[in-house]
């Protein structure tokens, strides 16, 4: 009798060999039976050809996802498929509109919620139902009625005002810089550097990139910079915190060794821009009303070699 029971591949239907023991096998739980691992794998990851629902784009739907679904509709993005659903279920009556708003209501303000609780805007004396007790205004017109004088600024005023604002730092100016504008700015040119091309400047290279580095002894780490700092201090037996917050206040230091009282900072952008500088003198100043030990740490400590013994030497 022999061994081998000849079977079909589920995927290229070519003929092969299996074990009568793998082939009752293969019957019994009722599996397919493939040549190799390709076949197997092709076979598994077969996808349909598909078109978003909303923009007719082409899409790719495993057909796991395309039988489980209901509606057989797919969306290349969740944009679409909430403007898809949007269009299906048409305009609220005012009635859902009202019960909408008042799950909000009692979602904001929890135990405080008061039913036709009204609150008059200082600006427009209107009657209007707060959101949220912190809501001091009946809409964004009056807050910037109230805040700026006059209602909302013209594309003209904002590049007139970011110009301005150039001219007095003498550089491209950043969104801290023009806060008191920065979200008209937005609103109207869609973005921050949109806003600056438009008044002919150059945009700014973000000075602070958004970067998440593990260091030696496990310390998260803003920049390739600061874990180069953090693992000569592990190396060197500086046993330290990470951010400790800096007395009476908010803002935090980047290094601090308890056993040796040691405040140490890495200042990477230290003359690059009048911001980071601005924030560098607010920690001394601090550093010096608190009397702490201050180290400050700069690009040349550590490019294009580590001289952090000279800077640490009397603390080894």
């Amino acid at each position: 009798m022999s061994r081998y029971v000849s079977v079909k591949c589920a995927c290229c239907n070519n003929d092969f060999d299996k074990t009568v023991r793998r082939y009752n096998e293969a019957i019994k739980n009722g599996w397919l039976f493939y040549c190799g691992r390709e076949c197997y794998s092709k076979h598994k990851t077969i996808a349909k050809n598909l078109k978003c629902s909303n923009c007719k784009n082409d899409i790719v739907v495993s057909n796991h996802d395309f039988n489980d679904s209901k509606t057989k509709r797919f969306f290349c993005s969740q944009n679409c498929a909430a403007s898809f659903n949007n269009k299906i279920r048409g305009k609220r009556s005012e009635e859902t509109k009202q019960k909408i708003k008042k799950s909000v209501l009692v979602f904001n303000r929890g135990n405080n919620y008061i039913e036709n609780y009204e609150k008059i805007c200082p600006v427009c004396s209107n009657k209007y139902v707060p959101l949220r007790d912190s809501q001091k205004f009946c809409s964004k017109l009056c807050v910037h009625i109230y805040e700026f004088g006059r209602g909302f600024f013209t594309k003209e005023e904002i590049i007139s005002l970011i110009l301005e604002k150039s001219k007095e730092l003498n550089e491209t100016p950043t969104k801290k810089s023009c806060k008191k504008f920065l979200t008209s700015s937005i609103n109207l040119f869609g973005t921050w550097n949109n806003a600056i091309k438009a008044c002919g400047l150059k945009p700014n290279i973000n000075l602070y990139p958004h970067t998440r580095l593990r260091s030696a002894d496990g310390h998260m780490c803003d920049s390739l910079s600061e874990r180069i700092v953090d693992n000569w201090l592990f190396s060197n037996g500086f046993i330290h915190d990470k951010n400790k917050n800096y007395p009476e206040s908010r803002k935090n230091c980047d290094f601090y060794v308890p056993l040796k009282d040691l405040w140490i900072e890495y200042f990477g952008l230290l003359g690059d821009n009048k911001i980071y500088d601005d924030g560098v003198e607010m920690k001394r100043e601090m550093a010096k009303k608190f009397n702490l030990n201050l180290i400050e740490i700069v690009r040349d400590d550590i490019y294009p070699d580590i001289k952090l013994n000279e800077k640490l030497k009397n603390y080894m």
